[in-house]
Parts: structure tokens; C-alpha cells; sequence
């Protein structure tokens, strides 16, 4: 998944760099930049009209087709789907049933979809699809910006710019506006998988064949039509300078990050307490980085550390990769790369009562020499407990630990308390921050292969 994402992701930043590039002779973006948003409860039967008002039908509970388990033709799925048909393997229909069976009503509105799983009926642990979707709409200048949480087909995409197209000339009309759309120069683009993902969106008689796309259009067959009448209130805001009604948003998950893979199939737990290893602290460096490496190599670099769910480091970072510039004076360290650069990763491996943080650095090739270091900026749950939760993995246990009974073990000559023993990691913990760093290593350039 790594590799592919990083084959992906490069062929983004070339394309980007060379738009940029360009940007010189492209036409100047001038004017005003607004933004307006809202959030569409489309899982729970939103009507949806046409433009005379007459209601075309509703938005349904998100379901999946057995057509979105076929896959595509250059990505086919497994077993037997196939796409516009349905399994005759009844292990597949008893699966699926087992999970939960589409109701006569689910059924009725995602026709003619032969509904393979009602994911937005299933909400264990969590809901397997969203219910409410976000919309947004923003101006920059004569560039208008779709944004939307969904991937559209061709067609559905060119249905959504001609209505907002339409409607957009209509309002500069109407309210003779000087600062909304352009004729011969106003563009609307769509962004999709934006602020949320909720799958694929095509056209009404896309959605009748039940391609692979029309059975992972899980709001229904009136899905597109209801992104279009959203977006259309969303023009009416924007040209009037209003704000759009009070929405409720989408239930925010990031706290039920799991620890793991088993707790991932059930639910995240609460964040433990933890505990470092006598002798030791948070932050301090397990496996050092070598003295020196050559550009193009690999290394990596292991922090005693906590659960990175502790601090999700949003609009932050875990691990900075640091130049020292000894042209400064005096000297400083100067970023090189961070967590959203594509040569850094960091792993987790929990052990006993905390957690190995290892930082990976994949050294660029046209790395700048000089001296480096790695650092870790991270935060772990402190036991505020009077006996603290043991941090090696075989404790001492009470009356060999010599401790109090209200601990009963020991680590090293520190007394505490196993988990699960009696009141033992019940105090509320409390997330501290720490840090750690790597030595100073350097970089060298790659030596010259032979000709």
C-alpha cells in the first residue's frame, strides 16, 4: 500500500510542479474568495426535487449493490459477482444475511440495486458508512470549487458544473452582481474525496445499469440529484453573502482509533496508563542512528515511547528530520522533513506498558551533507495513581517484591501495581508530552558508480 501510494503521490507532485510552473503564463485568479459549507443528512431519506419543484424521490440508507463486490474490468473482485448480476453462492447470501438483511424498504428504495450489504444499518463497532455528507462550495475569483466527499463519473461531474454554471450566470443577473460569474472566464472544477469519503456518485441512468459504480452509489438513484439541489442552495449563499443553516456534522471517530488490529475488531478501548522500564524515561532513544550514512540509504531510529493516540499531533508532527546550519550564527537546526514528507515513517510496537516508536528515514538522494539528527515529539498517559503501573514486562509480585500490599510489585527498586489487580490503573491518567532525539549523524553524498 506504501509503494503504491508513493508511485501515486510522485506522479501528483510532477504533474503539480509542472502546472506551477506554467502558472507564469496562465490567466491571473482576481477577486473575492468565500466559502460556504453545509452537511446533508442523506442517510436519512432526504427528499429531492427537480428544478420545478416536484419531488423526485429520496436519498436512501447507505447500502452497497452486488455489483460494487465485482469489482471493474481492470480490477475484478473475488468469488462469483459479477457486474449488472447478482451471486448465486449461498455462502455469500448467508454471510451477508448474518450481517444484517436489507429491509423491504431499503430494498424498494435502492431499486433496481440487488443490495449485497446495508451498511448504513450496521453500526457495530462503528457505522460502517456515513449518514451525513459534507457539501461545500468556494469562490476564488472566477474559479468556483466543488467540494465534495464522493467520486463522481464523467457524466455526473458535467451535470454538476452545467447546474451550477447555469444557476451561478442567473444569480449575477438577477442581483447584478459584479464579483460572481464571469461570462467567457468563470470555470466551476470539482474536488472529489473531499472533506470525507462516501464512495461513488453517477448519474440516474448510470445508476440503472449497475455497473460496479452505479452499485457503490449507496445513497440510491436520486444520490446525484441531491448533491445538485444542495449545491444550488449553496450558490444562492454565496451570491447573497448568507450563511446556510445550522447542520449538524458528521460523528467525529478520532477518538475510537484502535490500539491494534484485534482491539480494530471490536472497539478501542480507553488509553492505559503507562509506564516506562526502570532506569529508563520516555523519549529515550532504543536503537541510535550510525554515525554517518550516505544519501540513498535507509535508517531507522527507536524511541521508548507511548500510544500515538495519546496526541494525534494534528497540524503537527511526531518525527523531524533537523540540518544543522552552521552558517548561522549561532548554529540552528533547520527542518528537513516531517511526518507529511514521503521519506519519513514512524511504526509502533507495544511492549509491557509502553510503546517502541521507530522513526524511518529513507535519505534522500540529493540530500544536502552535513550534520543531522532525528527527533520525536510525542505525548504518553502518566499514571497519576500514588503507586504507579509496572513498566517491565515480569514484575516482582507481592510478599517476594517487598513492597506494600497497595502496590504488591516492584520493577528494578521501584514498587507498583499490575494492571487489572486490584484498584491498579483506575486513577484517571493524564497525557504528558515528551521528546527525544537521535545522536547527531552525518550525511554524505553516494559515492559515483564507475562508468
Amino acid at each position: 500500500m506504501y509503494a503504491s501510494s508513493a508511485i501515486i503521490a510522485a506522479s501528483q507532485a510532477r504533474v503539480s510542479s509542472a502546472l506551477f510552473d506554467d502558472a507564469r503564463t496562465a490567466t491571473p485568479v482576481t477577486g473575492r474568495v468565500r466559502s460556504v459549507l453545509t452537511y446533508a443528512d442523506f442517510g436519512s431519506g432526504l427528499a429531492v426535487h427537480a428544478p420545478n419543484g416536484t419531488v423526485l424521490g429520496t436519498t436512501c440508507a447507505a447500502a452497497y449493490g452486488e455489483s460494487f463486490a465485482a469489482g471493474t474490468t481492470d480490477g475484478p473482485g473475488q468469488f462469483d459477482f459479477n457486474q449488472a448480476g447478482s451471486s448465486p453462492n449461498p455462502l455469500v447470501k448467508f454471510f451477508v444475511a448474518f450481517l444484517r438483511h436489507a429491509s423491504p424498504e431499503d430494498t424498494a428504495c435502492h431499486a433496481p440495486k440487488s443490495i449485497l450489504l446495508p451498511s448504513g444499518r450496521i453500526n457495530v463497532p462503528w457505522p460502517w458508512s456515513p449518514s451525513i455528507v459534507s457539501i461545500q462550495l468556494i469562490q476564488i475569483g472566477h474559479l468556483f470549487v466543488v467540494a465534495l466527499p464522493t467520486e463522481l463519473t464523467t457524466m455526473a461531474g458535467r451535470r454538476i458544473r452545467k447546474a451550477l454554471g447555469a444557476r451561478l450566470q442567473e444569480l449575477t443577473s438577477s442581483l447584478h452582481l459584479t464579483d460572481l460569474w464571469v461570462a467567457g472566464k468563470s470555470r466551476v472544477v470539482l474536488a472529489g474525496l473531499a472533506n470525507g469519503y462516501a464512495d461513488y456518485t453517477v448519474t440516474f441512468e448510470e445508476y440503472q445499469q449497475q455497473r460496479y459504480e452505479g452499485g457503490s452509489t449507496v445513497y440510491g438513484p436520486h444520490q446525484l440529484n441531491a448533491y445538485i439541489e444542495q449545491l444550488l442552495a449553496l450558490c444562492d449563499h454565496l451570491a447573497k453573502g448568507t450563511t446556510p443553516p445550522p447542520t449538524t456534522p458528521p460523528q467525529d471517530f478520532s477518538a475510537s482509533i484502535p490500539n491494534n488490529i484485534l482491539e480494530s475488531l471490536v472497539t478501542a478501548k480507553p488509553l492505559k496508563p503507562e509506564a516506562a522500564p526502570p532506569g529508563q524515561a520516555f523519549g529515550d532513544v532504543l536503537t541510535d542512528a550510525p554515525a554517518a550514512v550516505t544519501a540513498g540509504q535507509t535508517l531507522n531510529v527507536t524511541f521508548l515511547g507511548g500510544n500515538l493516540r495519546t496526541d494525534l499531533r494534528t497540524h503537527d508532527t511526531y518525527v523531524r528530520v533537523e540540518r544543522r546550519d552552521e552558517t548561522a550564527t549561532p548554529a540552528r537546526w533547520l527542518l528537513v522533513a516531517e511526518d507529511s514528507d514521503p521519506e519519513t515513517r514512524i511504526s509502533a510496537h507495544p511492549v509491557a506498558a509502553h510503546v517502541e516508536l521507530t522513526a524511518r528515514w529513507d535519505v534522500p538522494a540529493d540530500a544536502t551533507p552535513g550534520s543531522y539528527r532525528i527527533t520525536l515529539q510525542a505525548s504518553y498517559m502518566r499514571d497519576t495513581a500514588a503507586c504507579g503501573v509496572c513498566g517491565c514486562e515480569s514484575p516482582r509480585t507481592w510478599p517476594l517484591s517487598g513492597c506494600d500490599i497497595g502496590c504488591g510489585a516492584k520493577c528494578g527498586d521501584t514498587c507498583c501495581c499490575v494492571p487489572g489487580v486490584g484498584e491498579c490503573g483506575t486513577a484517571t491518567p493524564e497525557p504528558t508530552p515528551y521528546q527525544g532525539s537521535s545522536r547527531v549523524f552525518t550525511v554524505g553524498t553516494a559515492p559515483r558508480r564507475a562508468a
